[in-house]
């Protein structure tokens, strides 16, 4: 595809973005309404630039488009064990939204979501 967004989250106590903080990330930020654009399929090829980094530090990087700070941190709370996670996406073709819910027992009463403007673009037909 050619839009995507990122998410990165613990499913065994805790996630470090790269950058010393850690919980739940996004990229892009939710509040800029605005899909990455670029090729999905090469995303983690971004991870071999730098062979300084361990792989493990450079795909986080790559996932951040390059800059960890570009991450948005949702909450720093850790999901820890918070089994099974749910991924939601709902497009709407009248509003030319994608709308991406996450959930896990450990964010039931309070889930993260976050709404896409995808006017002009063919990510509603895919």
């Amino acid at each position: 595809g050619d839009q995507y967004v990122t998410y990165a989250f613990d499913i065994d106590g805790s996630f470090n973005i790269g950058d010393g903080r850690k919980g739940v990330f996004m990229y892009p930020y939710c509040s800029t309404r605005v899909m990455m654009t670029g090729d999905v399929s090469t995303l983690l090829e971004q991870s071999n630039l730098d062979m300084s980094l361990s792989l493990k530090n450079a795909g986080r990087l790559a996932m951040c488009g390059g800059d960890h700070s570009n991450c948005e941190l949702l909450t720093g709370t850790s999901n820890a064990d918070g089994m099974p996670f749910t991924i939601e996406f709902v497009s709407n073709d009248v509003e030319e939204t994608l709308q991406i819910s996450f959930w896990t027992p450990t964010y039931a009463s309070a889930p993260f979501v976050c709404e896409w403007d995808v006017s002009g673009t063919d990510v509603l037909q895919q």
